[in-house]
């Protein structure tokens, strides 16, 4: 305010001398014109010029330092905004994240807070997705032989089944149109998008556009879409896809996949050869922070005891084939596989009472050897599958992984299930967890006449660790640290002192006085995790921390940041005025100094007596004026003769030169307005030569025009002349003979009229029956008429009641189901009021209510 109050002054001022300065010319230049009249204005002429002179340069040197001052406070607030912005606005601001250790050193702030929140809710870059094209081209990773290997025109039908929940949009989009644009369009019948009960919302209404103009481009191709009401787990997700496809092939597949070129003919080869085979194709891994393709080799889908899944090597025989273009035995499968629908359906499709993740593919891959069929990985067909950082299910799978792989090994693994409590270090009975019915799976196994889970070990998976030399399993608490065990029956003595044993596993002691031991335990690790997780001042479970300590860094930067904006900003204030006031002095000195310099100028040069009306207005006029003289003037006393008659001639000859000038320029003109008047005539005249040339033309096409006109119609009136004389010839013949043959030269057999003696009777009743005959015909016609406008009539009666009768009928058929909805209306009304009267008014919650949580820390 105070810079804009300085500026507006600086204008006030300038404009004020700049008139002050034309004011002063002005007068100058009138006492320079009335010198005669006032001697004292003409000897004052020098001081005059230099006075203004003085003035003038006083104000350019004002306006000269009033924009230094203003480029200086420019300068002052350019500072405070290069000091005030960050120093590196590109820092990372999430140093641990595994997101940006090998990507986004480039992006700022909000861009890596973006990508951050992105990465935590998915698993992988979602912010980099979005910006790739959704038609990006993936590397041919594939064997070189595979590209010219030739495959049957004749292939099964596929269903491609694609399971998801919460994924990325632009991730969903890549995936679907992949498999679109590079399977064939003869072979892909169907695409199945099963949503686990995804709670994104770009994967609702988003997802249904996409695929409604999905459907527009591609007419021939189905896409339908399953989503449950409830999550239900990847195992039951895959068996609603199975369920809900109709092609011969069903290919089961993960949503945060691409599909490579040619990768469904080899699985679809194979599976036509053998029905019985489940395939699977090779996975290249695309990397969760820069989605870029990363070549794997093939190799075999194995498990440990545990049921995770891993990479082995194939059997000997693969590689003494030396191509690795060929199929390979593997003895499971992972997440994604290709079946004969059929089959898999004859086999038992997957189980279903697989809770929420994990195992259901090994149980698939024992369930498919044991029982008929065989499973191969398949090179030549490719899919960059995305390594994602954490599964969407649940932060920690080792519950439900748990609780599935005892589930299958009560149901296929025989004498050998105590491998997976041993691999989960849980005990082999009463280890207390709900594995659901298994009842009808086992059912399922003796149906099939599967085979035994040692044949499985012995020729499909021989790799399978087996341990054989366990003594025992189970824990034990050493309440006497001079106790140790030792090989044999178990026995229980004095240390030998040889090693202190601190953790046993392996060995298996029922005694209460360890059970007692470990319930003790329990219980006081039961204490201590309730005291970590609900109290608040020191939990460290069920929060983030890292997040927390970013958070508390970021608040403590963030105050950081406004206090030394606020002290930045008072200084700034400080500064501001110091300088407004520096400037305000300034300016009153200036205007002090202005105003003196204008009071002196005014009463040295702009006195009374130096108007040019002051003669008239003088009050010693009549003292000034001297005594009686001679006035200059008379005849023979004219002293500027000289003068006036040389400045007359001078007048005159200039008159008579511009005069002559004028002169010039009147022939000069008149001979231009000549030419240009001889050049329109010339181009007129020009004009009309050629207007009468196509005058002339016109007449001579009209002549001729005009001349075949009349030679047509002259041939016309000829040729009709002619036809009328054919046509009177003709005529006047035709009146000869009827002369001829006429009555007047030829007598006729016929009776004349005036000879007519009446009718014979045959003649009479022959009229008489022919009137009859007619009368018949007439009266037959009506009748049918009338008999076919009644059944007209009768049709449109029937057809008339009938609708009536429709009518009605609807009517009364939609009033009664009208009464029933209301009826039943009604009475759900009644019911919900009666419920919230009774309950939800009514349930006022107890003590007894609120006690119940926080007891247990699971």
């Amino acid at each position: 305010m105070r810079i804009l109050k300085l500026t507006l002054a600086r204008i006030v001022i300038f404009a004020a001398a700049s008139l002050f300065l034309i004011t002063s010319v002005i007068k100058w230049e009138n006492v320079h014109s009335d010198k005669k009249e006032n001697k004292e204005a003409l000897k004052g002429e020098h001081e005059k010029k230099t006075s203004v002179e003085k003035l003038y340069d006083m104000l350019i040197s004002f306006d000269e330092k009033q924009n230094r001052m203003q480029k200086m406070l420019e300068e002052l607030q350019k500072g405070q905004k290069k000091k005030n912005s960050p120093e590196d606005p590109k820092s990372l601001l999430f140093q641990n994240s595994p997101l940006f250790n090998n990507w986004g050193k480039d992006l700022s702030h909000d861009e890596q807070r973006e990508a951050q929140d992105g990465y935590k809710k998915y698993g992988y870059n979602v912010y980099l997705s979005d910006q790739l094209p959704i038609n990006r081209p993936l590397p041919d990773t594939r064997d070189p032989r595979c590209a010219k290997k030739v495959y049957p025109e004749q292939l099964p039908s596929l269903s491609v089944v694609l399971i998801y929940l919460n994924e990325a949009l632009s991730i969903m989009k890549r995936a679907i149109h992949s498999i679109i644009h590079r399977t064939p369009a003869h072979l892909l019948k169907e695409i199945i998008l099963v949503d686990d009960h995804s709670s994104n919302e770009d994967l609702k209404e988003s997802l249904d556009s996409y695929i409604a103009i999905t459907l527009k481009e591609h007419p021939q191709l189905k896409i339908i879409r399953v989503r449950h009401d409830r999550q239900m787990g990847l195992a039951q997700a895959r068996v609603s896809g199975w369920s809900s496809a109709s092609a011969d092939v069903v290919a089961i597949l993960d949503a945060h996949i691409e599909v490579n070129v040619q990768w469904a003919e080899p699985l679809l080869a194979q599976i036509k050869a053998d029905r019985t085979v489940v395939v699977s194709p090779v996975f290249d891994r695309v990397n969760y922070y820069d989605l870029e393709v990363v070549k794997y080799g093939p190799a075999a889908h194995a498990f440990d005891w545990a049921l995770w899944c891993m990479y082995e090597q194939f059997r000997p025989e693969w590689y003494n084939l030396k191509d690795a273009s060929s199929p390979g035995k593997s003895p499971s499968v992972m997440g994604i596989l290709v079946a004969d629908r059929a089959f898999l359906g004859e086999i038992g499709s997957l189980d279903g009472g697989m809770k929420v993740y994990g195992g259901e593919n090994v149980e698939l891959g024992i369930r498919v050897w044991t029982c008929g069929g065989s499973i191969e990985i398949v090179p030549c067909s490719k899919i960059a599958h995305i390594e994602r950082a954490h599964k969407p299910y649940m932060p920690d799978l080792s519950s439900a992984m748990k609780r599935n792989a005892l589930r299958v090994a009560d149901i296929w693994m025989d004498e050998y299930k105590y491998h997976v409590n041993i691999a989960w270090s849980i005990p082999i009975k009463d280890h207390g967890i709900d594995i659901g019915d298994t009842s009808e799976r086992k059912k399922l196994r003796e149906k099939l006449g599967c085979k035994p889970f040692k044949w499985y070990v012995e020729n499909i998976y021989p790799k399978l660790d087996i341990w054989t030399n366990i003594l025992g399993y189970g824990g034990l608490t050493n309440l006497d640290a001079q106790l140790c065990l030792d090989q044999g029956p178990v026995p229980v003595g004095k240390s030998h002192n040889q090693a202190q044993v601190t953790n046993m596993k392996r060995v298996e002691l029922v005694s209460d006085r360890v059970a007692a031991a470990r319930l003790e335990t329990r219980r006081n690790r039961e204490l201590q995790r309730q005291e970590r997780i609900f109290n608040s001042k020191v939990r460290t479970i069920g929060i983030d921390k890292e997040a927390l300590e970013h958070q508390v860094q970021e608040k403590r930067s963030r105050q950081e940041s406004e206090s030394r904006a606020l002290r930045e900003y008072a200084d700034e204030l400080i500064r501001t005025d110091r300088t407004a006031c520096l400037l305000e002095s300034r300016q009153k000195q200036d205007e002090r100094l202005l105003a003196e310099t204008i009071l002196n100028f005014r009463q040295q040069f702009q006195q009374p007596s130096s108007r040019r009306e002051f003669d008239l207005n003088d009050p010693n006029v009549l003292k000034k004026q001297e005594g009686v003289r001679i006035l200059p003037g008379l005849a023979g006393e004219d002293p500027d003769s000289a003068d006036r008659t040389r400045r007359q001639r001078e007048q005159l000859r200039n008159w008579s030169l511009q005069q002559q000038k004028e002169l010039d320029r009147a022939k000069e003109l008149q001979s231009l307005q000549a030419q240009r008047y001889n050049q329109s005539r010339i181009t007129l005249d020009n004009r009309a030569v050629e207007l009468q040339k196509m005058e002339e033309e016109h007449k001579r096409a009209t002549n001729i025009i005009i001349k075949n006109f009349n030679r047509a119609l002259a041939l016309e009136s000829r040729e009709r002349r002619e036809m009328d004389r054919h046509q009177e010839e003709k005529s006047n013949c035709a009146d000869i003979l009827n002369q001829l043959q006429g009555e007047l030269l030829s007598e006729s057999t016929r009776t004349g009229r005036d000879s007519f003696k009446g009718m014979t009777p045959e003649q009479i009743q022959e009229f008489i029956n022919f009137q009859r005959q007619q009368a018949e015909e007439k009266k037959r016609v009506c009748m049918e008429q009338k008999q076919k406008q009644l059944q007209e009539d009768r049709l449109n009666a029937a057809l008339a009641r009938a609708a009536l009768l429709r009518e009605r009928q609807q009517a009364r058929l939609y009033k009664e189901l009208r009464s029933a909805v209301d009826k039943t209306n009604m009475q759900l009304a009644q019911a919900q009021h009666e419920q919230r009267k009774n309950e939800v008014y009514t349930n006022i919650p107890h003590e007894s209510f609120f006690s119940q949580f926080n007891k247990c820390s699971r």
